[in-house]
């Protein structure tokens, strides 16, 4: 069982303590979750964390992607409160657990990655959300004091560093490997590398196209070879965070003068296009008054096959003849859970982007957007449309080819509750009212509530403790 901290004063380490014993007894931040949320948030951990790490143990030893992708999912809110509250003996477990994939790497175009038994390389979404937590935890770890540190944390800082990185430089200067050709589109032929057919760009050039939309040929080809999509968001977070650690110790890996002023120059063509893509909207707060959202890149995705069903907001399943789209359809919302980290990273580290950017204004925004357009005001029966910018049509119709399925109208609520939306209370308090009415409705005995979760919410009812470590941790106080 995890020892619950205590608010103490710090002080140095007697001899016969461990280090462990001292950190958990003596660092955390005092009052930073409520009493019973940081109870509870344990209790949950401490009950899935052993199937956690199996899980992710039995998947990255044999190159499966969703083991990789699923790791960031589960545990980047949770690794935001324990640093938040300094929760190091909590840290520690984390660092434990982000190490585990580090035991299964695998030697690929120069590289360690991994890669599953006939050598296919997991898919670049899976490594890149993977290696933005792994970079997140590196730059907790490294901004902790040497002295406090656990084996744990040693081991992380030891080998994910440098993986990351590799990571990192081959996607965005060494090896072109970028491209929309599969998706049907022109491409560009300048800085192209020709493979299989296909146009491939390093991730830097492959921003600097879609930025000045030039991965289309006419306007027959779909606006969407030119999105910027959640692996290009994916991997300039990550790249922002693993910097930072560097510069806060730079023996963790080595980076030359040249792929540092390289990987600068990036940063700031990639940060320009993530800005351009943001959208200013305007919304009503609970008393009426106007106020500004924001939405990332409206109607960008209508011509994609998920897309197809979006002015639909029927509750029967749809059919042919209820085919149409919304203008300007943001993000649906589960995909928009990226925007939580994402922007939040680039907040923390903006020194080392071009502009200063997102500012407070930008955050507040996005609180707004999701507290005004996306929630459906009802506390007693909290509900979230389906896309960020309120829609709230069908999404992913037949996906993938599957009969009858598709997500109708309300029907991506969970991700409110599991995507760390509620960390953005620090920018505008509604968003707590928010926490505070998913928390009530996911206690309640009343059997109409529980129907309604049941309905709206099912994979939080079945899996309630994976469930509360995601969402638990938003009630951290800022």
């Amino acid at each position: 069982m995890t020892v619950f901290i205590c608010a103490c004063a710090p002080k140095e380490p007697s001899s016969a303590v461990s280090s462990q014993e001292w950190i958990a007894k003596n660092f955390q931040v005092d009052d930073c979750l409520p009493g019973y949320i940081r109870a509870r948030l344990y209790i949950a951990w401490d009950e899935e964390k052993s199937a956690l790490s199996n899980a992710l143990r039995s998947g990255a030893s044999v190159g499966k992607p969703t083991a990789l992708y699923n790791a960031q999912s589960f545990t980047n809110n949770l690794l935001e409160a324990a640093a938040a509250c300094q929760e190091l003996g909590l840290l520690s477990e984390l660092s434990a657990y982000i190490s585990i994939p580090f035991e299964y790497l695998k030697v690929h175009d120069g590289i360690r990655t991994w890669a599953d038994e006939d050598g296919n390389v997991v898919n670049t979404l899976s490594r890149s959300q993977f290696l933005f937590l792994v970079s997140r935890a590196v730059n907790i770890i490294s901004s902790l004091p040497v002295s406090v540190r656990t084996e744990a944390m040693d081991v992380l800082l030891e080998t994910a560093p440098k993986v990351a990185y590799a990571h990192y430089k081959s996607w965005i200067i060494d090896r072109p490997s970028f491209q929309v050709t599969g998706w049907g589109c022109h491409g560009h032929d300048e800085d192209a590398v020709k493979r299989d057919g296909r146009s491939y760009f390093n991730h830097h050039d492959f921003l600097k196209y879609k930025r000045a939309e030039e991965l289309t040929a006419d306007a027959n080809e779909p606006r969407f070879c030119n999105a910027i999509t959640d692996v290009d968001m994916w991997i300039v977070a990550g790249l922002v965070e693993l910097l930072a650690s560097h510069d806060q110790s730079v023996k963790i890996f080595e980076i030359s003068d040249r792929d540092r002023k390289a990987l600068d120059a990036y940063l700031s063509t990639a940060v320009i296009a993530i800005r351009e893509g943001l959208a200013k909207t305007r919304v009503k707060d609970f008393k009426g008054d106007a106020v500004a959202g924001i939405v990332f890149e409206p109607g960008i995705w209508n011509e994609h096959p998920e897309n197809a069903y979006t002015a639909y907001s029927g509750t029967s399943y749809p059919t042919d003849k209820e085919k149409g789209t919304v203008p300007d359809v943001s993000w649906d919302i589960s995909h928009a859970r990226r925007f939580v980290h994402v922007f939040a990273a680039l907040r923390r580290n903006m020194g080392m982007t071009a502009g200063h950017f997102p500012g407070d204004e930008i955050m507040r925004r996005f609180a707004n957007q999701y507290s005004y357009r996306v929630f459906n005001r009802n506390f007693a029966h909290p509900l979230f449309s389906n896309f960020f910018d309120g829609t709230n049509g069908w999404y992913r119709v037949g996906y993938a080819g599957r009969e009858k399925f598709g997500y109708g109208p309300y029907k991506l609520s969970n991700a409110a509750v599991t995507g760390g939306f509620g960390f953005w209370k620090k920018y505008n308090s509604d968003v707590e009212k928010i926490n505070k009415a998913l928390w009530k409705m996911l206690r309640s005995n009343n059997p109409s509530v529980k129907k309604f979760v049941e309905k709206y919410y099912h994979s939080t009812d079945g899996a309630r403790n994976l469930a509360l470590i995601q969402f638990l941790p938003v009630f951290v106080k800022n």
